[in-house]
């Protein structure tokens, strides 16, 4: 319960900004189409990204450009059995 707590707090005071800050840090530079539909998805579908993370993935590759993707692909990698803490 504590750490859904802390992940809603933080879905709250996401912004844009912290987007594409976080993606640069990570190498990759999005468009502004990137960074309003991550937004989007975290700000609207946190659920579906925590219960149905594949179908997520498979939604936004065609909405992403490949480079986007493709490191979506990594974090989630990187961060998955997080998701499992929720």
């Amino acid at each position: 319960m504590f750490n859904k707590l802390i992940l809603y707090q933080y879905i709250n005071k996401i912004t844009k900004n912290d987007i594409y800050n976080y993606g640069l840090s990570e190498g990759i530079d999005l468009s502004n189409s990137e960074i309003d539909i991550i937004y989007d998805y975290i700000k609207n579908k946190y659920k579906d990204i925590i219960n149905k993370p594949d179908m997520i993935l498979m939604d936004v590759k065609s909405k992403l450009s490949e480079k986007a993707y493709i490191k979506l692909l990594e974090l989630y990698d990187k961060y998955k059995d997080m998701l499992y803490f929720f």
